[in-house]
């Protein structure tokens, strides 16, 4: 069993991992890498506290999680070397995720563009990094699913029916 904090740029809160999840992630939590933790969030007298149901990777998390990705393209920026290039991205980074194409024309709005189905990349940082280095840090997004919420069984008691 384990009691940490996670922390971002504006907040923190004590993750509480129960031994049947620290058995799985224990190599993880002393590790300075982004990680991604789902649970339930128990809120009492000292504030809220979440109760780790996974504790992932942000690479991992990312694959198992993604949804879409959708790169938005300035059309007066965009020419054939840059339509080969990220082609060349969405070959280097071949895998199961749809990509969405939006092009934006200055002052005359926007047409969105479906690729071939077999067009599909790896949802992982190294694809991210690479399509913002190219084309601008604000034309892609990451649609994620929304985590299922499961109904978990006590330990150590405790109202746990709030998902985070």
């Amino acid at each position: 069993m384990a009691f940490h904090v996670l922390e971002d740029m504006t907040a923190s809160v004590e993750v509480i991992v129960f031994p049947d999840t620290f058995a799985q992630c224990s190599h993880l939590l002393g590790s300075e890498q982004p990680l991604i933790v789902q649970g339930t969030v128990q809120v009492n007298e000292r504030g809220a506290n979440l109760i780790a149901d996974s504790v992932l990777p942000l690479a991992e998390a990312m694959e198992q999680c993604a949804e879409k990705a959708v790169i938005r393209l300035r059309s007066e920026r965009l020419g054939r070397p840059q339509l080969d290039a990220l082609k060349d991205l969405f070959y280097q980074f071949h895998g199961t995720m749809p990509v969405k194409l939006t092009l934006h024309f200055d002052g005359r709005g926007e047409a969105d563009v479906e690729p071939h189905p077999d067009l599909r990349v790896r949802p992982c940082p190294e694809f991210c990094q690479r399509v913002q280095e190219q084309f601008g840090r604000d034309c892609l997004s990451v649609q994620m699913r929304k985590p299922e919420a499961r109904k978990r069984k006590s330990e150590g008691g405790g109202d746990r029916s709030h998902q985070r």
